[in-house]
């Protein structure tokens, strides 16, 4: 027989989380719900997209236990194990000798897609790859709504072999530029191409997108927790011992990791004249790893040179296509001072929406401690690219008469080479979600208090430097 007395602590204690968590959740609400803040410009094609991007129009709401932008940073990186995405693979060859893989989507219950199918290419953050969370439920979602997806895995990525002594860069648009041109040339050459990045992926697009301007082959572009400014988002990373501890460190292991063990990349810099294997592996940080690796490579006389060029904000006034930009304010790794509020803003084609929550490529919304919350940004996502997709029929003038959303139709260029056999990747393999939820719920009942404590004083005036 249960001994109700002796359990009675343990139910007060439940009572007592419980009445916690409803308050926070409450509290939450009322601070952190909040409509995106638009940077655009009023012209009949802006208002045709935002009229099939609701979302955009609507109060976001954060998952309540998810307190700041901390939270659902560490909630992306934790993953979960679902929505499982099968992939077929494609090696695309390019023209410097490298190789990228093609990572192409299967629908869960078997659909094939026409030769000129409406297609969406993703493009992941640093050192990740198809397997990533947010690139799966985004893939998902884009595959319910009729698109067919591809993603773009960069050199050294996903199990993507590295064949030559060079591998990704955030200045480097020259493999987007030809992935985008075989797609082109193999597999749509007038129906819709929407490219999304996310991350550095974000930053590598849109500065290719700026580079291409009237020629770009996109039919539109959306960007997800793009840094713009790498020098910025640098010396953030450095600037607290919290930045330090989660970020900083986390990056840079994820780096010299993939580097040594992850890909084959370092054997192909072992008689490197101006590369130190031994002094690259002791990276502290992912200037010190660009320093000793990247810069060489790419030809940059400083890593400040080189995040300079890099930076994608520089180009944004080039963009000529359909542009989408989301951005959380409390995103701690790409941070808010580097938005180019005003370049975007300036420029017709682009919509720049920022959002008071939603950490770095999180945007998470719903949810509890079992059950996954929902990814916002992907929701967005889908609903932009469908706009792009009706504007692309109905042909709205952008620039001049004759020259549509579409615009720019596609020309043949120098072909890449011919890619290599197709395969299934192996499945990724991700933490359990209810694992990853409870941690979340644990820290933002500890931290919760603080949270609001910032909210409440940046509401009095007072800037608290806590991110």
């Amino acid at each position: 027989m249960l001994d109700w007395a002796a359990l009675w602590p343990c139910a007060r204690l439940q009572q007592k989380y419980a009445l916690v968590a409803y308050l926070l959740h409450i509290l939450h609400h009322a601070l952190c719900a909040k409509k995106p803040r638009l940077y655009k410009q009023d012209n009949p094609v802006t208002a045709r997209l935002l009229a099939k991007c609701s979302l955009l129009l609507e109060t976001y709401h954060p998952s309540w236990f998810l307190f700041n932008g901390h939270m659902q940073t560490i909630l992306v990186a934790m993953g979960c194990d679902a929505p499982q995405v099968k992939y077929k693979r494609e090696i695309l060859s390019l023209s410097d000798g490298g190789i990228v893989s093609l990572d192409w989507a299967q629908h869960p219950n078997g659909d094939t897609y026409g030769h000129d199918h409406p297609t969406v290419l993703l493009l992941h953050g640093l050192t990740g790859g198809s397997s990533e969370i947010y690139i799966r439920m985004t893939a998902v979602k884009l595959m319910q709504a009729g698109w067919r997806v591809v993603v773009m895995n960069a050199r050294g990525c996903a199990k993507t072999p590295v064949v030559t002594a060079k591998l990704f860069c955030a200045a480097y648009t020259q493999d987007v530029r030809e992935t985008v041109r075989y797609l082109r040339e193999e597999h749509l050459p007038t129906a819709p191409l929407v490219a999304g990045g996310f991350s550095l992926g974000s930053n590598i697009l849109l500065k290719y997108v700026g580079e291409e301007g009237e020629s770009c082959l996109l039919t539109g572009a959306i960007s997800v927790g793009n840094p713009y400014d790498l020098l910025a988002s640098n010396r953030n990373l450095m600037h607290s011992w919290l930045h330090n501890l989660l970020y900083r460190s986390a990056l840079t292991t994820n780096l010299v990791t993939l580097f040594f063990e992850k890909s084959n990349a370092h054997t192909h810099f072992v008689q490197h004249p101006a590369i130190d294997l031994n002094h690259l592996r002791s990276a502290q940080s992912v200037w010190d790893f660009d320093d000793r690796l990247t810069r060489h490579v790419f030809g940059y006389a400083t890593v400040s040179d080189y995040y300079r060029d890099a930076s994608c904000s520089q180009y944004l006034k080039h963009i000529r296509i359909p542009t989408l930009c989301l951005t959380a304010e409390d995103d701690p790794i790409s941070i808010h001072t580097g938005i180019p509020y005003d370049d975007c803003e300036a420029n017709r084609h682009i919509v720049l929406a920022v959002t008071e929550r939603g950490g770095h490529l999180g945007f998470f919304t719903g949810g509890s401690v079992v059950a996954f919350p929902d990814m916002w940004a992907s929701n967005v996502f889908v609903q932009f690219c469908n706009a792009v997709e009706d504007l692309a029929s109905n042909a709205i003038p952008l620039e001049r008469p004759g020259v549509s959303v579409l615009g720019r139709l596609f020309q043949p260029g120098i072909k890449p080479s011919s890619p290599g056999p197709t395969y299934d990747p192996s499945p990724c393999e991700a933490p359990c979600s209810t694992t990853a939820q409870w941690v979340c719920v644990t820290l933002a009942l500890g931290l919760g208090a603080k949270a609001v404590y910032d909210r409440r004083s940046t509401l009095l005036g007072t800037r608290i430097g806590w991110y």
